[in-house]
C-alpha cells in the first residue's frame, strides 16, 4: 500500500491566547493564514514563555516572498509584538527552535548559533541583543580555566534551554574541557551571568527602597567573566 501524505498548508491558522481562570482568553498573536497582516507564518511547537506582567515569548517562523523560512522569536509586551531575534539577522545566523524564556522587565533569553558557527546564549529586549557567553569561550571552574566545548563537534555544549530571573540574571549549563585539548571532557559546568544594575536613585530611602534599581530596558546580563578578568566571578558547580 502507498502511504499518501498531504501535503503542507499554504498558510496556517494558528492563534496563540492567554487564558484566564474563568474561562476568558486574549489573543496574543496570530499566523497570517488568520491576519494577513501579521509577520508570522506559524508558530514552533514549543512552550511560550509567560511573565508576571502579562509578556510573552514565543519562537515562531517568518516567510519571505521567496518562500524562505526564517526560525524568530517574538515577544508581545502588553502593547505591540517585537522581533527580538531571527535567523539571519544582526550576529545570529540560525536560532535555535528551542523554548525561550522571560524575565518581568521583558527581557528574552534564548540559544542560537553565531555567524562563525558557534553556538552562543543570548539576551534581548527587542531593541538590543547581547551574547552572554558562547562556544570555545573560556569560563572559571572547579578545575580551573575551562573552555565550553565538547569532544564532538557536532554536539551541542549547552544543556536544556537557560533561564532568566527576575533581576536578569542568567542561568546556564555547559560542557566544559582545558582550554588547550577539546578531546578531554571535564563534565557539565552550572554558571550564573549577573546582571549588572545601576545603583538606586538618591530617593529610594536609607534602605535603598524594596523594589530592585531601574535598570532601563536593558541591563548588561553577560558575558560570563573568564578567570582573571577582575571583579566578582559567577560560582559554578565543580564539573563531574
Amino acid at each position: 500500500a502507498d502511504l499518501v501524505q498531504s501535503p503542507p498548508p499554504s498558510e496556517y491558522s494558528q492563534q496563540l491566547r492567554v487564558f484566564q481562570a474563568d474561562g476568558s482568553s486574549t489573543l496574543i498573536a496570530q499566523s497570517r493564514g488568520l491576519d494577513p497582516a501579521s509577520p508570522i507564518f506559524r508558530f514552533v511547537s514549543e512552550r511560550p514563555a509567560l511573565n508576571n506582567e502579562g509578556q510573552l515569548a514565543f519562537v515562531g517562523l517568518a516567510k519571505d516572498s521567496t518562500g524562505a523560512e526564517f526560525t524568530t522569536i517574538w515577544l508581545w509586551d502588553g502593547v505591540e509584538l517585537k522581533r527580538v531575534a531571527q535567523s539571519g539577522q544582526e550576529e545570529i545566523r540560525e536560532v535555535e527552535r528551542l523554548p525561550p524564556d522571560l524575565s518581568d522587565s521583558g527581557l528574552v533569553v534564548f540559544r542560537a548559533i553565531d555567524t562563525a558557527g558557534l553556538r552562543a546564549v543570548w539576551v534581548s529586549d527587542g531593541q538590543s541583543l547581547k551574547r552572554v557567553v558562547g562556544e570555545h569561550e573560556l569560563v572559571p571552574s572547579g578545575l580551573g580555566a575551562a573552555r565550553v566545548d565538547e569532544a564532538q563537534a557536532i554536539a551541542p555544549v549547552f544543556a536544556g534551554v537557560p533561564r532568566i530571573n527576575a533581576r536578569g540574571d542568567v542561568s546556564l549549563v555547559a560542557s566544559l574541557t582545558p582550554p588547550d585539548d577539546d578531546q578531554e571532557e571535564w563534565g557539565t559546568g552550572v554558571y550564573v551571568a549577573q546582571a549588572s544594575f545601576p545603583p538606586p536613585p538618591a530617593d529610594a530611602g536609607t534602605d535603598g527602597g524594596t523594589e530592585p534599581p531601574d535598570a532601563g530596558p536593558m541591563p548588561d546580563a553577560g558575558p560570563v567573566d573568564p578567570p582573571d578578568a577582575g571583579g566578582e566571578e559567577p560560582a559554578p558547580v565543580d564539573p563531574t
